[in-house]
């Protein structure tokens, strides 16, 4: 992990969203496995 991703440009903000997508994604992971797994 650097500091120069593609979302460094667009300041604070930028990083914000990649981490709400990223949280996001990490969720909608955990609830497909567990609905698979059950």
């Amino acid at each position: 992990m650097t500091g120069e991703a593609p979302a460094a440009g667009c300041g604070v903000v930028g990083c914000l969203t990649l981490l709400v997508v990223i949280l996001a994604l990490l969720c909608v992971m955990k609830f497909l496995w567990t609905y698979l797994v059950s």
